[in-house]
């Protein structure tokens, strides 16, 4: 068990030093409209960051509803904040958020095995299920999973945010990515705040957009053409 540990720690840390961990309201508000939420600007965003920081890394602070309160959030949004630091690694992997029982702590030793042996798959491989499948079959002789055994352990990873960064579709199961999804977006469209709310409205380059939650009228004046 301690060698599974130490590889886990091991492969999170060489993550950690890799991926650009910069911390912004426009990259929160993306990562919160990848779930489906829309989250307006906030000029005290820094502050709450830091603060949450502070109390879960520094203070070991486990009550989620003490956290929130110290760093004047509400409960859901500071459940999102502690998701998305945890997708950007400011948070370690190994915590639990439990939106139920209102708690942040650090997770089993089977909660971490499973978190091993879907890590590689989610995070740098960017599988499908099906492929899930095939991988995890070929190395185990003794259980053979179905997509749906994989689809159940993976929803369960997801809804406690060991695993950030996922999502499912509800007709098909099928694992959504927030990195690809983003890069997709990236290749046709930028994604601006709204001039009046302030919410993201994603904008085909050199193009106009209506905000879906104001109907205000967005530019994009950032792209550049080649050439310019």
């Amino acid at each position: 068990m301690f060698n599974f540990l130490k590889n886990l720690y091991d492969k999170y840390k060489e993550d950690k030093e890799k991926k650009q961990n910069n911390i912004s309201l426009w990259s929160y508000q993306r990562f919160c409209r990848f779930y489906g939420i829309t989250v307006f600007l906030d000029q005290n965003f820094d502050e709450k960051i830091s603060k949450i920081l502070e109390l879960v890394n520094d203070k070991n602070c486990e009550d989620i509803k003490t956290i929130a309160e110290e760093a004047n959030c509400n409960y859901k949004e500071c459940v999102l904040k502690l998701r998305y630091l945890k997708n950007k690694m400011k948070i370690d992997y190994s915590y639990y958020i439990n939106s139920f029982t209102g708690k942040i702590k650090k997770c089993s030793d089977s909660d971490l095995e499973l978190i091993y042996k879907y890590y590689e798959m989610v995070y740098h491989k960017h599988y499908s299920i099906y492929e899930m499948k095939i991988e995890l079959n070929n190395k185990n002789e003794e259980k053979k999973y179905t997509e749906e055994d994989i689809y159940k352990e993976l929803l369960y990873l997801s809804d406690r945010a060991l695993l950030s960064g996922i999502d499912f579709d509800e007709k098909t199961h099928e694992i959504l990515y927030y990195t690809l999804e983003k890069r997709k977006m990236k290749e046709k469209y930028v994604t601006l705040n709204c001039p009046n709310c302030g919410a993201l409205v994603d904008v085909i380059k050199f193009d106009r957009g209506r905000c879906s939650y104001c109907k205000t009228l967005v530019e994009d004046t950032y792209s550049k053409r080649e050439g310019e």
